[in-house]
């Protein structure tokens, strides 16, 4: 816990911890749950194999309309991550386990060659100076790939900053 700069260490045992640790402990076991996926520890089997499961329908659902949105491509994926997640700590897996797995690993290389294709265009209409076109291809893939922690989104929004500053260049 840092207190006014300072970083303190308390150990608890056997009782319950002083009112001014609950907010930070709250706030450490939400980030544990959110971004680290350890709320599957707190349900039963048989509730981590419904929602994996849901996650699971909810995934195919996405990949099926993948043409209906340009981020849906990336959301069952995400989906299917959270489906694997579930499934982490049951044994033994259920049989839809390995179609998530291999789902997943399908909807990964559509989304990277889908990724490869639109980025090609964008490169060709770079070279030929077609900027407006080149941003325009440019924002879709940022749709396509919305996660701003992956390093295909960074170099596409890099690549989408040079472009502008080349039409508002244009422009003048």
């Amino acid at each position: 816990v840092i207190i006014d700069g300072n970083v303190k260490q308390a150990w608890v045992r056997n009782r319950s911890g002083p009112a001014a640790f609950n907010q930070p402990r709250e706030e450490i076991e939400a980030f544990g749950r959110t971004d680290l996926g350890l709320s599957a520890v707190e349900f039963s089997s048989d509730k981590l194999l419904e929602l994996a499961y849901e996650e699971l329908i909810l995934a195919r659902k996405f990949s099926d309309e993948r043409d209906v949105s340009p981020n849906n491509l990336f959301a069952a994926m995400q989906a299917y991550k959270s489906c694997a997640a579930y499934l982490e700590t049951i044994e033994p897996k259920p049989d839809f386990f390995n179609d998530a797995v291999s789902e997943l690993a399908k909807a990964e290389n559509d989304l990277q060659q889908t990724y490869l294709d639109r980025s090609w265009q964008a490169d060709h209409a770079i070279n030929t100076r077609e900027w407006e076109k080149a941003a325009i291809i440019l924002r879709e893939l940022l749709e396509i790939i919305p996660d701003r922690g992956d390093e295909r989104n960074k170099d596409v929004a890099r690549r989408l900053l040079d472009v502008e500053a080349r039409l508002r260049q244009n422009r003048r």
